[in-house]
């Protein structure tokens, strides 16, 4: 039952979603599976309410029922099962039945997005009716096709409002450059975001969309009327599309979006079914509806109007009722095959219902000066907070991000009170009890360690697969402050690369819950040679060897919140083959650090300590790195004045390499 339940899955996750965001992940049961909403993986201006997201939903339970079909069983859906839990969308039991193939099945993992121009071939009669033949099947929402030149062109001319938006809104622009690959080997690695080629630009325009990520130089050319001309130029696409279609539901209700979500994909899949392309061009109308939600805060008067007024044209031309709302706008005609497709994530599992997506935290905003704000703010809620006992760190905290907001207050700061700082009671924002920015810094973290240079971990992942590789058998790792596990992940695609032929299990003991999600998402991309477990209780050495007597796959990857400076209590002498830590140790105080030492030592045959050593020239590349980002600013400043002099440390070992060119060492015992 578990390979069905996992087939089903697995052609469930062929929907579409914003951005290709894919917010989902699932939890197995005997007779079916859970289905969780990720809310913190879809952060856009569009989400407001996770609307978008609840439509990939909805178009993730089209795909499941048609799978279940085709394989021989029935899928009974039941939405929204727990009230306690917002984000648990569906739960599905699935039953034996007879094979019923839909038509449109197999066409699932064949549906993509194509933002080419169109050949503008009218659809045939046929076509046209087996579209909205399938539409008519959802009866809580309804679709309306556009094929008169002159309505479809209006309907064109107002969706393209959202492409202006795009660029002239920093904080939409700032989002839709996050999630942009530009080579085919970052789509692959990271498996989420658009690969540059599916948006259709011409080779120059790829070359020179790079620079528009910098928005102090697209804020210039917007002076001169550069996003108004790309909404120009989209619209002239837009409109090269013989028939415009919108999806209309009568209320704002998550079911409603549930259920236009599956219409949506019904239609998608019967287009590709036809040979024809499909393109979503929605955006403005999850804009209006965030104007509707929150009154429009992060929009300007201008755009506020343009929005509004853009929502009316496509209301009426498709002749909304009053009691409807437009939730989603297409157009599908003929044309070439699309240049590339986004890679996507391997289906990412939770070990316990519980441990299914809360609440939606609070986000960092991607403005550089709303993050100032909102910092402080948070620092300020723990001034004279008796429950927060480090008041120094707060003090110091406030101070720094208050010298941040500009780049003379912040080389005053630098070259004056940094060095009269106490390192050892200083703690960066990511340790003080704020979800998002520790979230956040995580995925930022992770972003730049991607990066081949300058290889800020390559040299403790390339000693790791040197450890493993002369072993030549199954090994044992553990991590200490495993954070978003890019050193395993990168461990792993190294040794899948070369072809290892041994298993390797990857502990990560981390207490933040912030962490344990990046790394969920960061080694999804694995998959399936990886399957990902998280224990909610206390792990120990009988837990390890159930998981992998119980698993199948090469690597493993086990996600804990152990107490390290407890391990030794909990596992055996020497029972992990290798214990590492990267960039951690400089947050311990120094009997922390002793004690991690012993427990370490008592471990592990082998420990690497990664981490940086005292270096004020280092300071300057990193400010460059991370002033754009200031808790990642926060991390590399004050880790610097934590950490320890080469003196200090070639005092400690003689196994030791220091590395100039990032400022790091890597020591090395048994």
């Amino acid at each position: 039952m578990k390979d069905i339940i996992e087939k089903v899955i697995a052609e469930g996750i062929c929907a579409p979603s914003g951005e290709n965001k894919q917010p989902w992940e699932f939890y197995i049961r005997e007779d079916g599976f859970d289905v969780y909403n990720l809310p913190n993986r879809d952060v856009s201006l569009y989400n407001y309410a996770q609307q978008g997201s609840l439509m990939a939903h909805g178009a993730l339970i089209e795909n499941v029922v048609l799978s279940a079909n085709a394989n021989g069983y029935e899928a009974h859906i039941q939405l929204f099962p727990n009230h306690q839990n917002e984000n648990h969308v569906a739960r599905v039991t699935l039953t034996p039945s007879e094979i019923r193939r839909q038509p449109t099945h197999e066409y699932i993992s064949r549906r993509t997005t194509n933002r080419k121009p169109y050949n503008g071939r009218p659809l045939t009669i046929a076509e046209r009716q087996a579209l909205l033949a399938v539409a008519a099947q959802e009866k809580s929402a309804r679709a309306v096709l556009i094929e008169d030149k002159e309505s479809k062109n209006a309907l064109c001319q107002a969706a393209g409002a959202s492409d202006r938006i795009l660029f002239e809104n920093k904080t939409m622009h700032g989002f839709l450059f996050s999630n942009i690959n530009w080579s085919e080997a970052e789509d692959d690695s990271r498996k989420l975001g658009m690969y540059i080629k599916t948006l259709e630009l011409p080779p120059p325009a790829q070359k020179a969309f790079r620079l528009f990520k910098h928005w102090p130089i697209l804020n210039i050319l917007n002076k001169i009327g550069f996003a108004k001309n790309i909404q120009k130029q989209n619209v002239k696409v837009f409109q090269t599309a013989p028939l415009v279609g919108g999806v209309l539901v009568n209320s704002a209700s998550p079911q409603s979006y549930i259920d236009a979500g599956r219409m949506m994909q019904r239609m998608w899949l019967t287009a590709t079914r036809l040979g024809l392309s499909f393109q979503p061009i929605t955006g403005v109308l999850f804009l209006k509806h965030r104007i509707d939600g929150d009154g429009g805060v992060s929009f300007s008067d201008t755009h506020k109007t343009l929005i509004t007024q853009s929502y009316a044209t496509i209301a009426r031309l498709l002749k909304a009722k009053d009691t409807e709302r437009a939730v989603f706008l297409f157009r599908i005609g003929e044309s070439d095959a699309p240049s590339a497709r986004s890679q996507r994530l391997h289906a990412q599992y939770v070990s316990s219902p519980s441990v299914g997506s809360g609440p939606v935290e609070p986000q960092a905003p991607s403005d550089r000066r709303e993050q100032l704000r909102q910092i402080l703010a948070d620092l300020r809620s723990l001034e004279g907070d008796s429950s927060f006992q480090n008041q120094y760190a707060v003090k110091e905290n406030i101070i720094f991000f208050e010298h941040s907001k500009s780049i003379p207050a912040y080389v005053r700061w630098l070259f004056t009170r940094s060095k009269k700082l106490d390192g050892t009671q200083l703690i960066e924002l990511s340790d003080f009890p704020f979800f998002r920015w520790d979230e956040q810094m995580h995925r930022k973290l992770v972003a730049l360690q991607q990066k081949p240079f300058p290889g800020l971990i390559a040299p403790l992942v390339e000693k790791i697969v040197a450890e493993v590789t002369a072993g030549q058998c199954e090994m044992h790792i553990v991590n200490f402050g495993s954070g978003g596990m890019e050193v395993e992940r990168q461990v792993m695609q190294t040794l899948k690369q070369r072809n290892y032929p041994h298993r390797v299990c990857f502990v990560g003991c981390d207490r933040s819950d912030a962490a344990r999600r990046v790394a969920r998402d960061n080694l999804a991309s694995l998959k399936p040679a990886l399957e990902i477990h998280e224990v909610t209780g206390t792990l120990s050495d009988a837990s390890v060897r159930a998981i992998m007597d119980e698993t199948k796959s090469q690597f493993v990857a086990i996600l804990c919140a152990n107490n390290i400076f407890e391990l030794d209590k909990m596992f055996g002498s020497k029972q992990f083959d290798i214990l590492f830590h990267s960039l951690f140790k400089h947050h311990l105080n120094r009997d922390e650090k002793n004690r991690i030492d012993i427990v370490a030592t008592h471990a592990a045959r082998t420990v690497l300590e990664y981490d940086g050593y005292k270096s004020f020239p280092h300071i300057l590349p990193q400010t460059v790195t991370g002033w754009q980002f200031p808790p990642l600013l926060s991390g590399a400043v004050f880790s610097n004045l934590r950490y320890s002099t080469k003196e200090q440390l070639m005092a400690e070992s003689t196994d030791i390499t220091f590395y100039k060119n990032t400022g790091h060492y890597l020591k090395r015992s048994t």
